[in-house]
């Protein structure tokens, strides 16, 4: 009895339609008898019921069961045909995805009867059998169906449902009549021959979308006797909704060349590039030398992807358009850099835009948990509107220091500077640079000549920027522990009663249109001299 050995020599023999009266249907199998067959030895070998080969005799008008003539034809309905179960393999996870309630792990075996599932940031991938992918992306939730072969066969028979969310498949060719990859929403069933496409389902508006990258796929929509709609490569279709299913062109993939090649900073933010009929974009991440898991996936409107908790590394960013119907196009892929780590402090004092006055500046940082050290930088920034305060204004630094400390001290004259930190591990590795931080340095404001004394008047001048007002103080006590007089004025001199002669002391300071106070200004010494006879008595005391 040399079934067995056949089947793999002979039953791939299979007719695809019916051709002409009495040919094969496009549900059978095609069996070449060999030396030694018997309808009884065929159905144990093939057939769900042994006993079926009862109907073998009838549909094929054997007359003989026991002798069947070698190198003839049987057919075989496929519905006779001893289902085998099978099952495939999870090949990669990522995030929070969930196979029958669990987490999912790589190595998982899924069967009929298994249920998949991923959060916000959940993703699956499947190895069927036959070759054949499936992916689960995120928001998802699918179950398998039936996941079967047929005796003596190598066909493969796969029916997914999607409850929720979308399903990504890259089919090998099925071959055979009995070999079938469908996936079935609520409102549709698509049913594959061997494709790259993608299939989706939204439980809010009930519509079911199908879109085809490569190959074809056949469309039905699950309710009425609408008839089977053909959706070819670089197509998509929706059904259900209300709304009447039409193919429509996927868009092209997007101009990614212009998308930075380079981030540093933990959070990730992606600009999308633009694209004639895009809506929002399909963002996806995966390693950049291996494409599964996909470790971010999402839907983004606003323009920008946000992409959290990668670790430091190569990335490929796949982006594509959506059109308005909700139909997603074809990928464009670009390669990314992410060197975060370790993280720069966040930067103290001076902070941005502030100012101090000029003399000894102590710039300040966070304790950064990666840092054995800091590496600080400070520059100066050309006094003139749109002038570098960001990286380009370190190619000079005028001050570099590595420290252990969290502050470092330098002296500086009045202008406009930038300074930044970085953390430094005890490797050496230096991490990104912090924000440039730009700040300006005051001058101390001084009296810039001696005061005009009258009979009856003193008046003091000083230097002074449009839109100042300045407050000053007067004593007779060098420390200001008590004053003889004190206010504010919008002009940068000072008109005053001229007291009895002595010595006494001003300060001023001034404040900025944006309401900064800057330092006191030094105790200005003035000798108030008294009549001409005091210098005689010292005379007249001898």
């Amino acid at each position: 009895m040399n079934v067995m050995k056949s089947v793999p020599a002979y039953l791939m023999m299979l007719a695809l339609v019916a051709l002409c009266p009495g040919a094969a249907s496009a549900q059978e199998l095609i069996y070449q008898i060999e030396r030694g067959d018997t309808l009884m030895a065929i159905g144990v070998a093939l057939l769900a019921d042994p006993d079926d080969w009862v109907q073998l005799q009838r549909i094929n008008k054997v007359r003989d069961p026991r002798r069947l003539p070698v190198g003839k034809t049987l057919r075989i309905p496929y519905d006779l045909l001893s289902p085998i179960p099978r099952s495939a393999q999870i090949v990669a996870v990522a995030g929070d995805a969930r196979l029958d309630g669990r987490s999912a792990v790589t190595g998982d075996r899924v069967g009929v009867g298994s249920s998949l599932e991923t959060a916000d940031d959940g993703h699956i991938a499947i190895a069927l059998p036959d070759g054949s992918s499936l992916i689960l992306p995120a928001r998802s939730t699918a179950s398998v169906e039936t996941l079967q072969g047929y005796a003596g066969t190598d066909e493969q028979s796969v029916d997914i449902s999607l409850e929720r969310g979308r399903i990504e498949s890259r089919v090998e060719p099925q071959r055979g009549p009995g070999a079938r990859y469908r996936i079935e929403t609520p409102t549709a069933v698509v049913g594959v021959r061997g494709t790259d496409f993608r299939a989706g389902f939204e439980p809010d508006s009930r519509r079911s979308r199908t879109e085809v990258v490569s190959g074809s796929v056949g469309l039905r929509p699950s309710f009425g006797s609408k008839p089977e709609l053909r959706v070819e490569g670089g197509f998509g279709l929706i059904a259900g909704g209300g709304q009447t299913p039409g193919a429509t062109p996927l868009l092209p993939p997007p101009d990614a060349r212009t998308l930075p090649e380079l981030f540093e900073r933990p959070l990730v933010r992606m600009p999308m590039p633009s694209l004639d009929g895009a809506v929002a974009w399909r963002a996806q991440v995966v390693r950049a030398d291996a494409p599964l898991p996909v470790l971010f996936d999402r839907l983004v409107e606003d323009g920008v992807a946000r992409i959290p908790s990668l670790p430091d590394g190569d990335y490929r960013l796949l982006v594509r358009g959506v059109d308005a119907n909700g139909l997603e196009g074809f990928d464009a892929s670009h390669v990314f850099r992410l060197k975060a780590r370790p993280e720069p402090p966040f930067n103290g004092n001076p902070g941005e835009g502030s100012k101090v006055p000029a003399g000894k500046v102590t710039l300040s940082w966070t304790h950064a948990p990666e840092a054995a050290r800091y590496l600080v930088e400070l520059s100066t920034v050309a006094d003139q509107p749109g002038a570098g305060d960001g990286a380009s204004a370190f190619s000079t630094p005028l001050h570099s220091a590595r420290t252990r400390a969290t502050t470092e001290q330098v002296a500086l004259e009045a202008g406009r500077y930038v300074w930044r930190v970085a953390s430094v591990r005890d490797n050496g590795e230096r991490g990104p640079w912090s924000d440039p931080v730009a700040f300006s340095v005051r001058p101390l404001q001084a009296l810039s000549e001696p005061p005009e004394v009258s009979d009856d008047e003193m008046l003091f001048r000083w230097g002074g920027e449009p839109g100042q007002r300045f407050e000053y103080q007067f004593s007779d006590d060098g420390t200001f522990a008590r004053t003889r007089a004190a206010g504010e004025t919008t002009a940068p001199e000072l008109v005053m009663p001229k007291p009895s002669f002595g010595t006494y002391y001003l300060r001023i300071r001034s404040i900025d249109a944006d309401g900064y106070v800057n330092a006191w200004s030094g105790a200005q010494r003035v000798e108030v001299p008294g009549p001409w006879w005091l210098v005689l008595l010292p005379l007249i005391a001898l």
